[in-house]
């Protein structure tokens, strides 16, 4: 998800963040079809998000990285679990 979706799912979807941010709804959707919301709306967003009890951050501007999965990049059980064991590899967790 692109952080434009993510601010908007906040705000409650296109056209609830139409009305909150005061901005069309095509423009919502511009953003969200772009995967971005330019520099100079960003202070905006942040303060009309905040009025409806939204907050963000200048943080929330930028894509985050997928989380990893340790079982599919082959971690130690300590780095995985932090219980001291270290066998290399995968586990199975299936049980």
């Amino acid at each position: 998800m692109s952080y434009p979706d993510r601010i908007i799912s906040l705000l409650g979807g296109t056209r609830p963040a139409s009305r909150k941010l005061e901005r069309p709804a095509s423009t919502i959707q511009s953003w969200r079809t772009s995967g971005v919301i330019p520099a100079q709306h960003h202070a905006d967003v942040i303060e009309r998000a905040r009025r409806h009890g939204v907050v963000l951050t200048p943080a929330d501007f930028f894509d985050l990285p997928a989380p990893a999965n340790p079982a599919c990049h082959g971690w130690t059980r300590m780095e995985r679990y932090g219980d001291g064991e270290h066998e290399k590899g995968p586990r199975n967790v299936a049980g």
